[in-house]
């Protein structure tokens, strides 16, 4: 896949991707820059805040989905929950 959708909170670089397993810089999303985590807004404790208002906010996850899978759809959307890892 060229682009990975990845729910792991813990990840804030690539770094910590293959921390946890050297294997992943094999996949082509990997080596494209394109994996995404939704922990683009983290509270001073290190909480999600996808798992908070990103629950009653389905429509702005789906416009961040829309935003990675198909860019050209929303153009001017700028991710709210969803950040890329430095690639």
């Amino acid at each position: 896949a060229e682009i990975w959708l990845n729910g792991k909170q813990s990840w804030r670089s690539r770094t910590d991707l293959l921390a946890e397993d050297e294997r992943y810089q094999e996949f082509r999303a990997f080596q494209l820059g394109q994996v995404y985590v939704p922990n683009a807004r983290l509270n001073e404790t290190g909480g999600s805040d996808y798992w908070e208002s990103g629950l009653m906010n389905p429509h702005l996850v789906l416009s961040d989905l829309i935003k990675i899978l198909h860019p050209e759809v929303l153009p001017e959307h700028q991710l709210i929950y969803y950040r890329r890892l430095d690639p």
